[in-house]
């Protein structure tokens, strides 16, 4: 990649804009105070944002899925990260096991599709083997609010077949070597409901002959999930053979897990020699799910354990569920950086 690559620089990057600060003076201050949405028939099939150290292509017809990020590495090498971004982008599907999507207004599974909400149960469709998985929104189109070089805000409705009113804003952001990411869910009706949301990246194994290594240094404990993905309740001592403290080569298959974990703690993601990417996360980003298939590995930050809002209805403490009050809302971002 060496030499092309960095003279390929100049037409894939533009938009050169530098930010200074702490990540806190752009979390949570939407840069429209008023939402003009765009008509969906006017949101453009892709949308990129760029500068000099990466770029980010984003699907908002897709889930307004992240279909493709592109980093400058320290060599000067641009560098894909996401299994399929290198490939041909169809705008209207994220294919499995590609790029990265939103889940919301729940990460991972609810069990058979029952959902608990203040004392009630609705039916929500199943997606997967016995479960409703990955929230709606990364299913449905999301309408522009603003775009600029750097930068992009997308928001979508959250309806049938979730059976409170609700939006879904996401802002992403640009600021150096890092891809910031937020979420912001709003109850637009009369009645309290459960949330939680995250993020699903697809990091390629392989990159070129480097084979990614992981490191959670903020990982506690474990939860305990059976063959059919339903949240047990159990949580534990992460297992030696779990530990990811230490830097590891995660094996195929080996891990399908949700931990708790300490989300200021940046997780370490490296291909030796290549790239190594930290991924910080918000305060509200209690969990973390680890999922190590043959081409792939997930590293899902997200707001609540697998199954939480069944799990809490069981009795069950601290899954992470949030309760949104009419007008209310929650947010909720991750930080991508590399250097």
């Amino acid at each position: 990649m060496k030499g092309t690559a960095s003279r390929g620089l100049i037409c894939i990057f533009h938009g050169v804009v530098k930010l200074s600060g702490r990540i806190d003076k752009y979390i949570f201050q939407p840069y429209m105070t008023k939402y003009t949405i765009m008509d969906n028939r006017n949101t453009p099939d892709q949308l990129v944002i760029s500068n000099e150290f990466g770029r980010a292509v984003f699907s908002p017809l897709a889930g307004s899925s992240l279909r493709s990020l592109q980093i400058v590495t320290a060599e000067g090498d641009i560098c894909e990260l996401l299994t399929g971004g290198d490939g041909a982008l169809d705008p209207l599907q994220l294919p499995r096991g590609t790029g990265s999507f939103m889940m919301c207004p729940w990460p991972n599974n609810i069990k058979q599709g029952i959902l608990h909400a203040e004392g009630r149960t609705y039916e929500l469709p199943t997606n997967g083997p016995q479960n409703a998985a990955h929230g709606l929104t990364r299913d449905q189109s999301w309408a522009l609010v603003n775009a600029e070089d750097t930068r992009i805000q997308l928001i979508t409705k959250l309806q049938d077949p979730w059976p409170f009113p609700g939006s879904v804003i996401f802002n992403a952001h640009l600021s150096g070597p890092a891809l910031i990411m937020e979420l912001k869910v709003t109850n637009d009706g009369g009645d309290t409901f459960p949330a939680g949301f995250g993020w699903h990246p697809w990091f390629r194994r392989y990159i070129g002959d480097s084979t990614i290594r992981i490191k959670v240094p903020g990982q506690l404990s474990a939860w305990d999930i059976d063959t059919k993905r339903h949240g047990t309740g159990s949580e534990t001592r992460v297992p030696v053979d779990l530990n990811l403290t230490r830097l590891v080569e995660p094996e195929i298959g080996k891990f399908d897990h949700c931990f708790r974990n300490e989300p200021r703690k940046p997780v370490k993601l490296q291909w030796p020699d290549i790239a190594t990417l930290l991924m910080e996360s918000s305060d509200e980003m209690t969990h973390l799910v680890v999922y190590t298939p043959p081409e792939s590995v997930c590293v899902e930050p997200i707001s609540c354990t697998v199954d939480a809002f069944r799990l809490e209805a069981e009795g069950i403490k601290d899954t992470g569920t949030r309760h949104i009050q009419p007008g209310g809302g929650m947010s909720g971002w991750t930080k991508w950086s590399w250097g």
